[in-house]
């Protein structure tokens, strides 16, 4: 997947009030999740980007975000 089709993706099937930043800094690039619940503290979760692309770091944070609603809709 490339990146913008990733960014597509995320644009697409993000849930409501989930956030993904791309964040970048000399020598570094990582993909934080930001959860609905925990905007208003400056909360992010980064995510592992162990062996993964920043395309592949997106799908995850998306398919992180999808799990998360599931289990706050079935109350888990």
């Amino acid at each position: 997947m490339e990146l913008n089709e990733a960014v597509e993706l995320a644009a697409k099937d993000l849930p409501d009030g989930y956030i993904i930043n791309l964040g970048m800094e000399n020598g570094a690039a990582w993909v934080e999740l930001i959860r609905p619940d925990s905007k208003e503290f400056g909360f992010a979760d980064n995510v592992d980007g162990a062996d993964r692309t920043l395309a592949e770091q997106i799908k995850y944070a998306v398919d992180i975000a999808i799990e998360a609603e599931k289990r706050r809709f079935n109350g888990q």
